[in-house]
């Protein structure tokens, strides 16, 4: 039964004179010749020694002791009476006395432990440590025997007053340690510790004599034959036959936390034949919180699936964040039971979603109990820029088109980004194909499963600038376009739906081949004899000069050796023309030398300033 004391002084500690002199006294007994004793009574309040395991206080006391001293300690505990009647006439009514009997078995270096006790008695230092040891061990026994606070009152302070001079110490030292005596009898021993609830122990034994010796799990204070045990095997291990084993291992489980011995006990009988041992089982730790996140890529506006184990407040809660922002800047938040309300109920295990809302980096954190502690380790993310109709494009260049320049499709799960000028407002396809000067395009569905509407566009970025055409009906409607620019221009097609309707479709195209440009039909002036005559009437038309000029061009070209110079122009016409020279990379040139408008018969003149050969 846990109880807490209560009123000023709940737990006197202090060393009698009954005793001899005060603590430390190391003395010689004649049941122990081996050894130092130290004796000292600790006066407890009797509901205290009544609810006392004295095994258990007696192993945490001769484990502080040891190292305290270094060598091996064992602890003897009495329960006095004399000591009760002092405090009974002192008014501490209620009171026992418990003496605690140090055995310092110090064998060969007992000189060590005399010094070390009477460097402590002249320390204030070391004493105040040994006190400070003293008051934590009293108090750890007795929270370990149902205590919810500690017992000891006294001050280190109180404890150091109380210590002699080391001239009053008294000491007999021991003789040679007698030799130890083997093992008599079946033994028993268990793997280490920990132990926890539900995890095997291995008990290993010697010693065994019938085929029916066996090993028993019971709960601290029960008695084997008047109560069950919690978990037993024969020690050949099985709960069945088996043959005789003097010596080997079996297993045990506690299944709950609490304090249990395991015994060996004979032929089907409750005799012990074997030293039991007293063991401490604590819970099972709980595997800690953790955090999850469905796959990438993370696209901006798209739910992600965020999933966790180990909630254990309705209050838990997961957090978005932008990357290297403080847990209390979330960029949103939900319950781990998928709500904003802290009523929700109590979710283990489960799964949210969280919605990023631009490109960038951040990270989602799980955290606990309405606070900014996080509970499991937290998941960078990079989120990606919100997918567009336009950024899934389709490039009619890289479709395959061994089987003919066809492509089936849907746009079921499509997005709806784009609208085109003559309505529709459902998911769509857009397909892209980029036409030189003169190269045209004839696109169009076949065949559909839905009412759609289409639309062809020019220039610019998808979905593209200029309209060719817009059709809702017929859907198989074709569309025709020649590039008639100077320059490349991209070509968009775009399906999409009168409403909400998705559905398949058969497209198919065909794309000309583009006319030749007019640096494919440039002259060379090196296979050419100055005067030159020729015209640009069948010329192509797929340059612009830098001083204007949107007709039909005739290119000439030669490369210059460093240092040589080029005079070139028209010594006559019959239009009104435009001419440009330029040098360097590939045609048409990437520097200007001269453009010109008028006069049509101005001379260009350029000498190869450069250190390599130069293309005109």
């Amino acid at each position: 039964m846990a109880r807490a004391f209560g009123g000023l002084l709940a737990v006197a500690l202090a060393y009698c004179a009954s005793v001899g002199t005060a603590l430390p006294i190391l003395r010689q007994t004649a049941s122990d010749a081996a050894g130092l004793d130290q004796r000292q009574t600790i006066l407890l309040d009797s509901d205290y020694v009544e609810v006392a395991d004295m095994s258990v206080m007696s192993k945490s006391l001769g484990a502080f002791a040891s190292g305290h001293y270094g060598v091996d300690t064992t602890v003897e505990l009495e329960v006095g009476v004399s000591a009760a009647r002092r405090l009974q006439n002192a008014g501490i009514a209620g009171a026992t006395a418990l003496s605690v009997v140090y055995h310092v078995n110090c064998n060969d270096n007992c000189d060590a432990v005399q010094g070390a006790m009477t460097a402590m008695a002249a320390d204030p230092a070391a004493a105040t440590a040994h006190a400070t040891a003293l008051i934590a061990a009293i108090n750890q026994v007795a929270i370990n025997n149902g205590f919810t606070s500690p017992v000891v009152v006294s001050t280190q302070t109180d404890i150091v007053a109380s210590f002699q001079a080391p001239e009053q110490i008294t000491i007999t030292l021991p003789g040679p340690a007698p030799a130890p005596a083997p093992p008599a009898g079946p033994t028993l021993t268990i793997s280490d510790g920990p132990y926890v609830a539900g995890d095997v122990i291995a008990v290993a034994f010697t010693g065994a004599s019938s085929a029916t010796d066996w090993v028993g799990l019971y709960v601290a204070g029960h008695v084997p034959g008047s109560d069950s045990s919690t978990d037993w095997v024969y020690h050949h291990g099985t709960t069945g036959g088996g043959d005789l084993t003097d010596s080997g291992s079996v297993d045990i489980t506690p299944p709950a936390p609490g304090n249990y011995f395991i015994v060996l006990l004979g032929n089907d009988g409750y005799t012990e034949i074997a030293t039991r041992i007293e063991i401490l089982v604590t819970a099972s730790p709980a595997p800690p919180p953790t955090l999850a996140v469905s796959g990438g890529p993370y696209t901006a506006g798209v739910d992600i699936t965020v999933t966790f184990t180990g909630a254990s407040s309705t209050t838990d809660w997961i957090g978005f964040y932008t990357a290297g922002s403080a847990l209390d800047n979330y960029d949103q938040w939900v319950y781990h039971h998928g709500t904003q309300d802290g009523g929700g109920a109590l979710v283990t295990a489960g799964a949210v979603t969280v919605t990023p809302p631009a490109a960038g980096d951040y990270f989602i954190a799980f955290l606990g109990n309405n606070a900014y502690v996080e509970i499991a380790d937290r998941i960078a993310i990079t989120v990606g820029a919100q997918a567009t109709s336009c950024s899934v494009a389709i490039d009619l260049l890289t479709v395959d088109t061994s089987a003919g320049s066809q492509y089936d499709g849907n746009t079921n799960g499509n997005l709806n980004t784009e609208q085109t000028s003559c309505g529709g407002n459902g998911n769509e396809a857009i397909f892209t194909a980029v036409l030189q000067p003169g190269q045209a395009i004839d696109i169009g569905m076949d065949s559909n499963g839905y009412d759609s509407r289409h639309e062809t566009k020019w220039g610019g970025a998808c979905p593209g600038d200029n309209v060719v055409t817009c059709t809702d009906d017929p859907d198989t409607r074709r569309h025709s376009w020649t590039n008639d620019q100077t320059t490349a221009q991209p070509v968009f097609f775009t399906i999409d739906a009168y409403s909400s309707g998705s559905g398949d479709f058969h497209l198919s195209w065909s794309i000309g081949t583009p006319p030749p440009s007019s640096c494919d039909a440039v002259t060379s002036l090196e296979g050419i004899v100055s005067p030159y005559a020729g015209a640009t009437s069948a010329g192509p038309n797929t340059h612009a000069l830098s001083c204007g000029g949107n007709g039909q061009e005739a290119l000439f070209s030669i490369v210059l050796a460093a240092g040589d110079m080029l005079n070139i122009g028209q010594s006559s016409n019959t239009y009104d023309s435009r001419h440009e020279t330029r040098w360097g990379g590939d045609c048409p040139g990437i520097n200007v030398i001269t453009c010109t408008d008028d006069p049509d018969m101005r001379r260009h003149t350029w000498t190869n300033d450069q250190s390599q050969p130069q293309n005109v």
